[in-house]
């Protein structure tokens, strides 16, 4: 069969750069296949982290103060492959939650997905912002839903696939079964586990899908976090939107500073200041934050044991 072919080859290929159409040419070989096409609604809700620096190693950014600041990275800047994004093709990121799940899980994960002191699994302190979008419009992706390990853990994730499953049911026997292989071959890729030290290539596979869906008139792609394999919380799941629709479906409302702290494995992250935006045309100003909200570097470290 082609697509097992094609995945077979995807399988055997060593990524770089000059396999780039190789890659292209096998995902078109695919084949028309069941996806799920799902939309986010508009007042759904995105947090998008970005870190500002590793104190006392980066040159740190920011104040991050304007919408542009937490959207997507400039196309000049955009240089590697990422899990949903191509040097070809940057993507805004975030982190989007349903109903059941609160707005601090989805920091979290964000946090995760965004630190690069908790990436690198080291020990420091790092400067990291939060922006939350609410959607002013929908947003129409492709969910990426199969990968068994997630289902069990939300009814979200559960949903997701059971929608796929009993669509797939209306399909010829032969069109299920490439759905099956394709979209199972996808889910491994968009969840697998990327080293840090990694070469970005290892995202090519899922960046560029990514693209080519973008390239064919969706927002993009609709993830669960590979995060979520680290925390006990239920399963979250990533949006990467490419520039239009994050630029004309995505209010940004709220944002806030905070340092993470990462020590012997034990992880604080505390809030230093935070505003509420009401024309998100302007810049911004933050108000630096007070007990309880703050803790401060000192007190941090006494509860930490070390400093």
């Amino acid at each position: 069969m082609m697509n097992q072919e094609a995945i077979a080859k995807l399988k055997g290929l060593y990524l770089t750069e000059e396999s780039r159409q190789e890659v292209k040419d096998s995902i078109n070989k695919f084949g028309g296949v069941g996806v799920i096409a799902m939309t986010l609604h508009k007042g759904k809700n995105i947090i998008r982290a970005r870190t500002n620096g590793i104190v006392g190693e980066d040159k740190l950014e920011g104040p991050f103060n304007k919408k542009a600041d937490f959207l997507y990275k400039p196309a000049k800047f955009n240089t590697t492959y990422q899990r949903a994004s191509t040097p070809h093709q940057t993507m805004f990121y975030g982190v989007a939650y349903p109903e059941e799940e609160s707005m601090e899980s989805a920091r979290l994960i964000a946090t995760l997905e965004g630190s690069k002191l908790l990436r690198a699994e080291r020990e420091g302190e790092e400067k990291i912002s939060y922006g939350r979008f609410v959607v002013t419009q929908d947003i129409p992706l492709i969910a990426i839903c199969y990968n068994e390990g997630f289902v069990p853990r939300s009814r979200h994730a559960a949903e997701l696939y059971e929608a796929w499953r009993k669509g797939l049911t209306a399909l010829p026997p032969e069109l299920q079964e490439r759905s099956i292989a394709v979209t199972q071959y996808l889910g491994n890729e968009f969840s697998k586990m990327v080293l840090n030290t990694a070469p970005h290539t290892d995202y090519m596979i899922s960046g560029i899908y990514t693209e080519m869906v973008a390239a064919k008139g969706k927002a993009g792609v609709y993830y669960p976090s590979v995060k979520n394999l680290h925390v006990e919380q239920g399963v979250l799941f990533n949006v990467a939107i490419t520039p239009a629709y994050a630029e004309n479906c995505l209010k940004l409302i709220s944002a806030g500073e905070c340092t993470i702290y990462s020590e012997k494995g034990n992880i604080v992250v505390d809030n230093d200041s935070v505003t509420t935006i009401t024309d998100e045309t302007q810049v911004f100003e933050f108000s630096t934050l007070g007990s309880p909200y703050h803790v401060g570097r000192e007190e941090v470290y006494k509860r930490l044991g070390s400093k």
